[in-house]
């Protein structure tokens, strides 16, 4: 056991270490330079952002989650813009609390304004619907495709239904621009050319009914809550043996609705190799403000049910009172009662969706609220032998020593386990016959098996003294 010897009010500590101290002149500039590095490749492709077209092509990527840097949280904002009025167009990178760059401040590209493109309009504009009209290759979905209005835009089908197994049929859709419409002078826009069977073939009918309950399942998705859900849970795009699943998922926003759909597409070099893809049902998901608060917390809340301790407490309220906990629209309170020696602590963070934000309706979501029980560092230990400790340190008399032993009832032979529980307590009376002082020593010792026992360390007091 460690032991500390405190002589006439001096601390020593018994126990040989050695310690390597790293300075650095600036550790949050080395710590910002790192993330500007490691977002340096997707910051210049927003700085470069100037056309609507490339605008546009950006905001496919950003909802295809094909932009992204680990530990780095990307927030696209980009307002579209219209034959009246320009656009604009930034992106901003904001470290993740927890992750490598958690030391450094978020970064915004350039704020760039996009004109109005009419070519580069109509084609964002019809981009979901043509993907899905492309992959139009069965004879069902064909029968039942039904597109969804867009504005300003003729949307017509052109489809010759095969009428016998040796006479194919053939599938496109035709995007013209609606005369004294936004996009009149667009160029118009047609969907692959794709043939359709008579019937099935049968490896084509296997594939089919392969994927038909996860068809069926995606068919029913319409809501915020279960879309979100769903892209959580597809963890494995190959749970179907054959089949790869590419999900087409667009969230939804407080200003516009998402889009919803599923491709089922025959892997490459596996059983159905050959066959031709079947795209779900595409559904539009209307915005819902608690599906969109769980989303947005989702990284906050992850770290909030994993706070277990006082130190992982007392580490989150920092970062929250410094500001590196934020998230638009959403008030955050934290709920933490400290642990003591005797006490459990408590952790609880809740996330509210601010008034008059874009999750305006949406219930507060709670964090799981974890009792925890105390860690005992040397701090504890210091402080409830500091009385008594400061009690013996004025002794400087036989009477003082006496009238200390008989208060806490000690001598030579007996120790005291009562008076601080956890701790316990002996006193050694000698005297030095040739310069005759007296020695009084105090020793505070952590019983084993009590609420101490970690801290693994002796503190004793000596007093010397005349008369």
């Amino acid at each position: 056991m460690k032991k500390l010897l405190m002589l006439l009010g001096s601390i020593s500590i018994i126990v040989g270490s050695v310690s390597t101290v790293i300075a650095c002149d600036n550790p949050t500039s080395i710590a910002q330079s790192i993330f500007e590095n490691a977002i340096k490749t997707e910051l210049d492709r927003a700085n470069e952002i100037t056309t609507q077209l490339t605008a546009e092509q950006y905001k496919i990527d950003f909802n295809d989650n094909k932009i992204k840097v680990e530990d780095v949280i990307i927030e696209l904002n980009y307002i579209s813009p219209t034959h009246a009025q320009p656009g604009s167009f930034h992106v901003v990178f904001t470290p993740t609390v927890v992750g490598k760059y958690n030391q450094a401040k978020e970064i915004k590209s350039s704020y760039n304004a996009i004109d109005y493109d009419v070519q580069a309009a109509f084609e964002a504009a019809i981009n979901d619907e043509l993907i899905y009209a492309n992959e139009i290759k069965t004879r069902n979905v064909a029968d039942n495709y039904n597109p969804a209005p867009i504005s300003d835009v003729e949307i017509s089908k052109n489809y010759v239904e095969p009428i016998s197994p040796v006479m194919d049929g053939q599938f496109q859709a035709a995007f013209t621009p609606k005369k004294s419409g936004i996009y009149e002078k667009a160029t118009p826009r047609v969907s692959s050319s794709n043939i359709i069977k008579y019937e099935n073939s049968g490896i084509q009918k296997k594939f089919e009914a392969a994927i038909d309950d996860e068809l069926a399942l995606v068919n029913g998705i319409i809501n915020h809550d279960k879309a979100e859900q769903y892209s959580q849970d597809l963890v494995d795009p190959y749970k179907i043996p054959g089949v790869k699943i590419i999900l087409k998922y667009i969230s939804p926003t407080f200003q516009d609705k998402g889009l919803f759909y599923v491709i089922f597409s025959p892997k490459t070099n596996g059983i159905y190799q050959g066959t031709d893809s079947v795209p779900s049902q595409k559904n539009q998901i209307k915005y819902q403000p608690q599906a969109a608060l769980k989303k947005a917390i989702k990284e906050e809340i992850q770290r909030a049910n994993n706070i277990k301790t006082e130190i992982a407490a007392g580490k989150y309220q920092k970062d929250f009172d410094s500001g590196k906990i934020k998230i638009r629209d959403v008030e955050i309170g934290i709920y933490w009662t400290s642990s003591t020696p005797n006490t459990k602590g408590s952790f609880q963070v809740v996330f509210s969706p601010k008034t008059n934000g874009i999750y305006q309706g949406a219930n507060p979501i709670r964090s799981i609220k974890n009792d925890y029980d105390h860690i005992i560092v040397l701090k504890d230990y210091e402080n409830a032998i500091e009385a008594i400790k400061k009690e013996a340190e004025r002794i400087n008399s036989k009477e003082k020593q006496e009238a200390f032993n008989k208060k806490y009832y000690l001598n030579n032979f007996q120790s005291n386990r009562d008076v601080i529980p956890g701790v316990e307590i002996k006193t050694s009376l000698g005297r030095d016959h040739v310069t005759r002082p007296w020695y009084f020593y105090i020793n505070f010792k952590p019983i084993f098996g009590g609420i101490y026992s970690s801290v693994g360390i002796e503190v004793e007091i000596r007093r010397e003294f005349y008369g």
